[in-house]
């Protein structure tokens, strides 16, 4: 009788590390004008974030989103010039479980 219960413990596990490795990817999309040349970030740790690379407003965005305890915060950055629909295109192939902009995390 004791082998299910170890195969039970085994197959819940798995299943709570699928769910944990899947969960806490945050994607924000950002209009700034700070710096122009490099436009996706992908962002572990509060500490990763360049504060001179990012206005106040948009730094304090990145930094209250990793309140939360995400896994990761991907960042589009958009420029005066682009589009949401850029930011969009750029996030289509990328696993993203909450993706926000500056209007809808407000």
């Amino acid at each position: 009788m004791g082998l299910p219960e170890i195969n039970i413990v085994f197959q819940s596990k798995a299943e709570t590390a699928i769910k944990r490795s899947a969960n806490g990817i945050v994607a924000l999309i950002l209009r700034d004008a700070t710096k122009s040349d490099i436009t996706s970030y992908s962002y572990t740790n509060e500490s990763e974030v360049v504060k001179s690379h990012w206005t106040t407003a948009n730094y304090d965005y990145i930094s209250k989103t990793f309140l939360g305890g995400p896994k990761r915060v991907i960042v589009e950055r958009i420029g005066t010039e682009d589009t949401y629909d850029d930011a969009l295109a750029r996030l289509k192939n990328k696993k993203v479980e909450l993706p926000c902009n500056t209007v809808a995390c407000r």
